[in-house]
Order: structure tokens, then sequence, then C-alpha cells
């Protein structure tokens, strides 16, 4: 009946997650298949999250630093965090200064210790998030696209510093979990690389 076609296309959708970058091919990014969205560091204006992940200390201590509240530095698109727990000290001042809310923050399990916020939030949506995730859909991921690291946390986040040297090794890291996603079921990568090009990479 209509109810059970309902909740049958509600449990669908809260398989499927989309992951945002900060390289320029996000511009690409649109919510088909239809998912949840998740974003990196303070995100996309324009593009509702359901949380960011936070993979450093630098976006904390711009807040900080700025006095800024979590809610205007990512433009309103999210108000929760997911963030390592060895920032948690961090987070703990922003909240006592009123900059965070901390019903709205989820600490990043113990076990993802990665490169970037991106390695962490592809890990954390395939293994641990409690949706039980079944696709991941990369956007803004340019070094893996085309093997450039540029990102528009600089000018958004004091102290951000993408270097190119850096790509080989996030490289070879994203594709050891690319690998490691093959051999298990119902878990599948896809890659947005444009408007056209999509890649299914693990």
């Amino acid at each position: 009946n209509k109810s059970d076609s309902i909740v049958f296309i509600k449990i669908m959708s809260q398989r499927i997650s989309h992951l945002i970058g900060n390289g320029p091919s996000k511009d690409y990014f649109k919510n088909d298949p239809e998912g949840d969205v998740y974003g990196c560091n303070f995100g996309t204006p324009g593009i509702q999250t359901k949380a960011n992940f936070i993979h450093d200390r630098r976006p904390l201590m711009h807040l900080l630093k700025k006095e800024a509240f979590w809610i205007d530095a990512c433009d309103n698109t999210t108000d929760t965090i997911i963030l390592r727990t060895n920032y948690l000290r961090i987070s703990t001042i922003l909240q006592q200064k009123k900059l965070l809310d901390k019903e709205k923050i989820i600490p990043l399990p113990k076990k993802i210790r990665e490169k970037t916020s991106g390695h962490d939030g592809l890990l954390y949506l395939l293994y641990c998030a409690e949706e039980d995730y079944q696709e991941v859909h990369l956007w803004g991921f340019d070094s893996l696209v085309n093997g450039k690291v540029d990102s528009d946390s600089v000018g958004k986040i004091g102290g951000s510093n993408p270097q190119q040297r850096r790509v080989p090794g996030w490289r070879q890291r994203f594709q050891q979990i690319f690998a490691h996603t093959k051999g298990k079921p119902n878990k599948t990568i896809f890659l947005h690389c444009d408007e056209t090009t999509t890649k299914k990479i693990g």
C-alpha cells in the first residue's frame, strides 16, 4: 500500500550518502541518487549537509581566534560537526564561549585516524555511521579527479595550506580504502568527476 511505499523509499534514501570535498569539482554536485549529504571543514554555501567532518585543529582554532559561531562559519548549511576525539578539548572551549552547541557534536570513532577530512569521512560513512550506508558518492575530491590539490578552504580557514606534495600520499590511502571496500558486500563508492562522468571505484 501507499504507506509501505513511503517507508521503503525513506529506508532506501538512508542507504545512500554523498561526501563533498573542497575542490572545484564539487560545483557539479547534485543529490542524485538522493541521499544524506555530508561536507568537509566549513562546507559549501547553498548545500545543506547533515554534518561536516573536521579533521584537524585549524578550523576549530579559526573559530576560536575569530570568535565565530560554527553555524555562521559554515554559512548556516549544518549545525552538526563530526570531529576527532583529540580535539574535543578545543571544542569544549568553543562550547563555553557559546560558539558551538554540545548537542551537535559527534565524536569520530578513535579507530579512525586518517590523513584528511575526506579519508575520515569516507571511512565513517562506509563503516561507522548508524545509518548503515550502502553507497558513498564523492564530490569535490580533485586530488582523485585530476591530481590537483585545489581547495576552497584557503581563504575560509586561517592557516589552511594545501600542499601539492601531499597528493600522492592522499591518493595512495584512498586507493587502499577503495580496494578494501571492493571486497565488502553491499558497500560501493562512486567518484563524480564532472557533470557527466562518474566512476565506480570501490
